[in-house]
């Protein structure tokens, strides 16, 4: 019975290398609005079943906290692995921000 569910598991995707995996998390963070790109992203993290954070005001919570602090503090809430969805008018917010989190030069 174990193999078969565990099998079952596998093949539907909910298991990598012998462990469970839990719901991934997916953030929005549009400073720039496009409703067209924002809904493309959602409705694929809806599809993949993730858990959908739509952080609406990111122009306005990144005036008021650096991006840096921002990212830091949602990367420490979650367990696995998150995806982050960054609409900026900064070029290479993406990179400087892989490399903060991940702490290369």
């Amino acid at each position: 019975y174990y193999l078969y569910e565990t099998a079952k598991e596998v093949k539907a995707g909910k298991m990598v290398k012998g462990e469970k995996k839990g719901k991934q998390n997916v953030y929005l963070m549009f400073e720039e609005e496009s409703t067209r790109t924002k809904d493309s992203f959602r409705n694929a993290a809806v599809h993949h079943e993730m858990n959908v954070n739509d952080i609406t005001d990111a122009k306005k919570l990144f005036m008021k906290e650096s991006v840096t602090d921002v990212i830091k503090m949602f990367t420490s809430y979650s367990t696995e692995q998150s995806v982050f969805v960054i609409r900026s008018p900064m070029e290479g917010m993406c990179r400087w921000l892989e490399n903060v989190v991940t702490g290369t030069p």
